[in-house]
């Protein structure tokens, strides 16, 4: 009996199983591949978001910039506005006040006593004049409490000169001047949230 051959048989098998060795390794590069390339994908992805969403934050953090400027300007107008019109309260007695006394230096005098001298000085006005009469110097005195003004007085003086026979001489003397106003010095920041309640004073001033 004839031997059997078996080498082209072992050859196939051998020639089988490189085809397989090898559709294995092309298949684990591929994967790899396929692997690396879904990787980079998804982290192309996450830095994406991240890059959108650090512009949004910094979207966000401008916007938050401009509020807060806004709310410094509108509480230096705020201030601004409450100190003019605290001048304006201050200066409203201020502007009367002349008028008061010239209308009092018109008619408010008493018989008897004469005007000599009208004199502006650091502190204030001051008033010297002269009577005839003794008794005028009491009215005087009464004649500027009744015309509203010795709320401001500083100085009342008066006297008999001696051996003039009565005559009599007098200086008053107001304060109206710097003391007067108010100190306006530059207010201190408002609380934060302040802002809405000071807008609603301000609204109610007259």
């Amino acid at each position: 009996m004839d031997a059997l051959n078996f080498l082209p048989w072992r050859a196939q098998a051998r020639q089988r199983r490189l085809r397989f060795w090898q559709l294995g390794l092309a298949l684990a590069v591929l994967s790899g591949l396929a692997l690396n390339v879904m990787v980079y994908t998804g982290l192309q992805q996450a830095l994406q978001r991240e890059q959108t969403r650090a512009e949004q934050e910094r979207q966000q953090l401008q916007q938050a910039r401009q509020a807060m400027q806004q709310l410094h300007t509108e509480e230096a107008a705020l201030h601004q506005l409450q100190q003019q019109w605290q001048w304006r309260q201050a200066l409203q007695p201020l502007r009367e006040w002349p008028q008061l006394l010239m209308q009092w230096l018109a008619t408010g005098m008493p018989e008897g006593v004469q005007l000599r001298q009208l004199e502006w000085q650091e502190a204030g006005w001051s008033l010297q004049g002269e009577t005839a009469r003794a008794d005028a110097l009491p009215a005087l005195g009464d004649a500027v409490a009744e015309a509203g003004l010795d709320g401001r007085l500083l100085q009342q003086e008066h006297g008999v000169t001696p051996g003039s026979g009565g005559q009599g001489t007098w200086l008053l003397r107001w304060e109206w001047g710097q003391r007067m106003l108010p100190d306006l010095r530059p207010l201190p920041a408002m609380p934060a949230g302040a802002s809405s309640s000071a807008s609603a004073a301000t609204e109610d001033m007259p």
